[in-house]
């Protein structure tokens, strides 16, 4: 603002990055050109231009970042493409549209996009915010639309809400909308996605934060099963409860054991054959889960201790550990 590019400081680090593509950002909405930015709408496109046409003189590809594209379209889509081809007339090579306050959804994104593209010829990409938990969805939406690039973060990590997960859309794309996505390891094959839940632990734990047993795709709930009924199908045939083979992206089919469970949970998690072909024994295994679970016992995460059940239950149990002395300290104050 009130700065030529080529004597802005912020531009000249750009450049000492010595990186082939640069992304900026600009105001693409009206409201936040002369409410927040506080210059004239005029003005606006000849810095977005001025940038471009900066970066571009000095050998770098530039990528357009529209901030608050589509709420500025909703508001004034004239000016809103009045700043896109600002930037391709500078020389921006790609026009990343941003869903930068969250609030925009699949049907209007697509459309959106859409029209865009009648207008501008240049490729377009698709930046979400999650704030109406849609950014995934709206993520494939500009893709079916038109848009080639997608932005996001892994695990959704980000500001507000976070952003479009980027496990999510790499898993939608390669699964389940190939012709889409050019998404290959060195042999050819839809890889990638392979790694995805191994890839997505290992930002949880630089990053410090908890998993989500929820996720989809990688969490560790996401082909975990739980009710009776449900495990009786799974054990027919994986497909009657998951819609992929958690294989595909590194995951693993994980049968629990509750108080919702029936015969064929605790099937599916005795590995003697002496009890797995016994239905009395069974029943009395998943009675006293039932009752345990009643009384505040949990054993979806604890196998050992249902182990352990089991073999009380068949009166083949044995202690691991012989108590020889114990002693108890009670300290009030």
């Amino acid at each position: 603002r009130g700065t030529e590019a080529r004597l802005d400081p912020g531009m000249k680090a750009l450049l000492q990055a010595r990186t082939p593509v640069v992304t900026i950002v600009g105001k693409t909405s009206s409201f936040h050109v002369e409410t927040v930015l506080g210059v004239s709408l005029d003005e606006n496109l000849n810095m977005i231009r001025d940038t471009v046409e900066y970066l571009t003189s000095e050998s770098r590809e530039v990528f357009y970042d529209a901030e608050h594209f589509f709420d500025g379209w909703k508001l004034d889509s004239t000016y809103s493409l009045e700043t896109l081809r600002a930037a391709v007339t500078g020389g921006a090579t790609r026009l990343v549209l941003c869903d930068t306050n969250g609030g925009t959804l699949p049907t209007e994104v697509a459309a959106i996009v859409a029209e865009v593209t009648k207008s501008i010829a240049t490729p377009l990409g698709i930046h979400c915010h999650n704030d109406c938990d849609v950014a995934v969805a709206n993520t494939l939406s500009a893709i079916n639309a038109g848009c080639i690039q997608a932005q996001g973060t892994i695990n959704g990590i980000g500001e507000r809400c976070g952003n479009a997960d980027v496990i999510s859309v790499a898993a939608n794309l390669a699964l389940k909308l190939p012709e889409t996505v050019v998404l290959a390891n060195a042999r050819g094959e839809a890889g990638g996605v392979a790694h995805l839940t191994e890839l997505s632990r290992f930002v949880y734990e630089t990053a410090n934060m908890s998993y989500r047993p929820g996720q989809p795709f990688v969490g560790a709930s996401a082909f975990a099963h739980k009710g009776g009924m449900h495990v009786h199908a799974i054990a027919k045939s994986t497909k009657s409860y998951e819609h992929i083979s958690p294989e595909l992206v590194g995951n693993s089919r994980r049968v629990l054991v509750s108080e919702l469970s029936g015969r064929s949970n605790i099937t599916a998690m005795v590995n003697r054959p002496d009890v797995k072909n016994d239905r009395v024994l069974l029943d009395k295994v998943l009675q006293e889960v039932c009752r345990l679970e009643n009384e505040g016992w949990q054993f979806e995460a604890a196998d050992a201790t249902f182990e352990l059940l089991v073999d009380r239950s068949a009166g083949t149990f044995e202690p691991k550990f012989q108590k020889l002395a114990y002693n108890v300290d009670v300290e009030s104050s």
